[in-house]
């Protein structure tokens, strides 16, 4: 798929979401969600997720909205230098010999479903698709600790997600929110016409707090 047509396809999803969570603003139907967690991609290090969700109660049952997240994954490879015992404390020296980095940044339109278990208990699910940038930074160090070579990347593409988990009733308008998710995506790159492809799908655990009316 061409450049533009994600660019089309971004600014869509951008556009469809906004206008469903400024339908209700004006009836006071804001909902509003924040969440951190743990995300595993299957071709990343695991990391930490931070996110959160602008949208709108279409009713006591559906909410819609448009998500975004930030996630980060680390690595680093080191090689022993030795030990040695002062004071007697025990040091263990390493020297850095490379390290690399990922950056996800998904932008969704989704749908959530509420189902009451009680007066202060829900059941939830959901979807949506949308828009998934990768970002990848290598570095390689010398033994003085000068860099040696460095790399960057940036993917895209298409991205979709399914979730569930339980809302329980904190106050009128707050509730906490425990869920898993899964992401499903396809990302890509082009250079000197040759298309590089990663897999960045994954399941991840989250918990947050939604500000909206139940």
């Amino acid at each position: 798929m061409k450049r533009t047509n994600y660019f089309v396809i971004l600014v869509l999803t951008v556009v469809f979401s906004v206008s469903c969570s400024t339908l209700f603003a004006r009836g006071g139907y804001g909902v509003n969600t924040v969440k951190v967690g743990y995300f595993n991609p299957k071709d990343a290090k695991g990391g930490l997720m931070l996110g959160a969700v602008l949208g709108s109660a279409m009713d006591e049952a559906v909410d819609v909205g448009i998500g975004i997240d930030f996630f980060r994954g680390s690595n680093s490879k080191e090689t022993p230098t030795g030990e040695a015992t002062i004071a007697g404390v025990t040091e263990k020296g390493s020297r850095l010999d490379a390290e690399s980095s990922s950056t996800i940044v998904p932008i969704t339109a989704q749908v959530n479903v509420k189902i009451p278990a009680s007066y202060t208990l829900f059941y939830t699910i959901g979807g949506g698709v949308g828009y998934e940038m990768l970002w990848t930074k290598e570095k390689e160090f010398s033994e003085t600790g000068d860099v040696t070579d460095a790399n960057s990347r940036f993917y895209h593409g298409m991205r979709w997600v399914v979730n569930a988990g339980i809302l329980y009733k904190l106050g009128s308008r707050s509730s906490l929110l425990i869920e898993g998710f899964y992401d499903g995506s396809k990302l890509s790159r082009k250079d000197n016409n040759i298309t590089y492809k990663v897999d960045p799908s994954g399941f991840g655990i989250r918990g947050g707090i939604r500000f909206g009316i139940l």
